[in-house]
């Protein structure tokens, strides 16, 4: 966002911007930043628990998790959030 500033750009208006993760400064930005949300908190539960359960077990089969993304829409992409 400081870049498109630099050029008199501002993102929402003149430039759509999406981030990742969700990280708790996206929403305090100027304009607040629209991100992909992954739960990455949740996503490392997830990968502590299934981590355990192939060490207490080894031979079992192999896990796939696949984690739930949410798009939360704030003003940098033009948005009225």
């Amino acid at each position: 966002m400081s870049a498109l500033g630099e050029r008199g750009m501002h993102a929402g208006r003149d430039f759509a911007l999406t981030g990742f993760d969700n990280v708790q400064d996206a929403a305090h930005s100027n304009p607040p930043l629209t991100p992909v949300d992954i739960r990455p908190g949740a996503l490392g539960e997830q990968a502590a628990s299934i981590l355990l359960s192939r060490i207490q077990t080894p031979g079992q089969a192999r896990q796939m998790f696949l984690a739930k993304s949410q798009l939360v829409v704030r003003k940098s992409t033009g948005a009225v959030a």
